[in-house]
């Protein structure tokens, strides 16, 4: 199979088959859900079990995901954000003996497609040999959609985890030079997050998501290996620019990293253009009254700063304490 980004770019080989006549036997149904004696997964980015070294997932496909890549599951065999959440680098990793290393899906033996247009996967995910996993999916029934009998993987290159460009027209060409979005003197991450927050909090809601919006984009060009986030499309679908489950969670790390929260790998697919990562940003680092919140913590800091200025005997200070133990009982 080749494929080329632009009608007069080259050709690149991206897999070699081999068709066969003849019908696949189709896999045991995966009817008792979740399997017998299969103890859930607590860090997953979807609903999982394990049972010895068997991986089971369950993997429903998101009004967003849908939106962004067609406009239902039908118009697809297998929908590519089921596909990529049941391959995801965090589940593949446990099956290799080194679960910190991304590792990709390589070469795939005795694929069988028995049904198309599923909305909601059951996955199975068990060893086949040293590196490999055998694979079965159904669908909500437990009726078979896709199997396959041996998914040889391999570690990721540097190349595709810190400088890989995925395929996609979503910005313009233009020189490879992505550090140039980046600032020359960068702040702790940690300090830069709480910098980040306390700029959303002096701003109003249109202004948030603006901010948001530009930190996000800034993030997608970087990871396109592009020099200018403002030519990314803040309402294209990530995966119509090319993403893929590697570009994904280099996007999710680049992102956790500059605001400090714990993203799940499956955020790329929950939320599939910029536009939604920025809203999905502004909830989670803004949640109800938390805005208002760090006005208050600057505001007290600053009266701290104010009181030990204070002669420790003087009127003042004593009716200030009287006043703050008030507030305290107050809040308390």
């Amino acid at each position: 199979m080749y494929g080329r980004d632009r009608h007069d770019g080259d050709w690149v080989r991206h897999a070699t088959a081999v068709l066969c006549e003849g019908a696949p036997a189709e896999p045991e149904r995966l009817e008792a859900w979740p399997p017998a004696g299969a103890v859930p997964l607590e860090e997953s980015h979807v609903p999982a079990w394990r049972r010895g070294d068997e991986v089971f997932l369950d993997i429903a496909l998101s009004a967003a995901a849908s939106a962004t890549t067609g406009a239902d599951a039908g118009r697809w065999a297998v929908h590519p954000a089921l596909l990529d959440a049941a391959l995801s680098p965090g589940i593949l990793g446990g099956f290799t003996g080194d679960a910190a290393a991304v590792h990709l899906p390589s070469v795939w033996t005795g694929i069988g497609l028995h049904a198309v247009g599923a909305s909601r996967l059951r996955v199975a995910l068990s060893p086949a040999g040293p590196g490999a996993v055998t694979l079965r999916a159904a669908d909500g029934t437990g009726a078979p959609v896709l199997s396959v009998a041996s998914l040889e993987l391999r570690p990721a290159s540097e190349e595709e985890l810190g400088g890989a460009t995925p395929s996609g027209d979503a910005v313009a060409a233009g020189p490879q030079r992505p550090a140039q979005i980046r600032r020359a003197a960068e702040p702790e991450p940690q300090e830069a997050a709480v910098s980040l927050v306390q700029r959303l909090a002096a701003c109003s809601e249109e202004e948030q998501e603006e901010l948001l919006l530009e930190l996000v984009r800034d993030q997608i060009a970087l990871v396109l290996g592009h020099t200018d986030g403002t030519l990314v499309d803040p309402e294209r679908g990530l995966l119509e620019m090319g993403f893929d489950s590697v570009a994904a969670v280099r996007l999710r790390n680049q992102l956790a990293q500059e605001t400090q929260l714990s993203l799940p790998s499956q955020l790329v697919f929950e939320h599939p253009t910029a536009v939604a990562l920025a809203r999905h940003l502004r909830e989670e680092m803004l949640p109800d009254d938390a805005a208002a919140a760090i006005l208050v913590l600057e505001e007290l800091n600053k009266l701290d700063d104010s009181i030990l200025g204070l002669d420790p005997s003087s009127a003042a200070r004593i009716r200030i304490a009287g006043l703050l133990q008030g507030l305290s009982a107050k809040w308390l």
